[in-house]
Formats: C-alpha cells, structure tokens, sequence
C-alpha cells in the first residue's frame, strides 16, 4: 500500500501465486491491511477485493494452419484477398 496515496497494488513476480488473483477461481480475495507509525502504534484492518472478469484467455487462429497469399513479384498487393480469422475463447 502506498504511504500517501494509499493504493494497494499487488507486485508479481516468481515467488507469488498469482492463481489467488485468478476470478475464475473466486471473485473476492480477503486481505489484512496492517499500518503503524515510527512510535510503533499499529492498526489492522480487512481489505475485501472484488475481482473484476477480463478475458485473459489468449486468442486462436481458426482453422489452426499457416495462412498462404501471393503476392507477385514487383506487386503491392496479394494477388487474391487473404482473410485471417481469430477468435476469443471465453
């Protein structure tokens, strides 16, 4: 939590299990905030964090096989339309 601001943030990196952080697995995380003073006066309190749903799924190429244009020599456009298609998975 930022001292002034007072922002919570969560710092990722390989030591943390970030699936707590995952709404799929529960929308709600329960936090102890604790914060004391240079004369060690402290105080607790809980933080509830509702998660909010993003699609963090990544997306897919459909059909899954490389996409092929011609483009002639000399030319600066394909020779017939190539359309790709990618989806979301929810």
């Amino acid at each position: 939590m930022d001292a002034v601001s007072g922002a919570v943030t969560v710092a990722v990196d390989a030591d943390i299990d970030t699936s707590l952080l995952d709404r799929e697995s529960s929308d709600v995380v329960d936090v102890v905030v604790m914060a004391s003073d240079a004369r060690n006066h402290s105080s607790a309190t809980q933080l509830v964090i509702r998660l909010a749903d993003v699609n963090d799924n990544r997306p897919v190429f459909s059909p899954a096989q490389p996409y092929i244009g011609v483009v002639a020599e000399n030319s600066l456009v394909f020779s017939l339309p190539v359309t790709v298609v990618v989806r979301r998975l929810r």
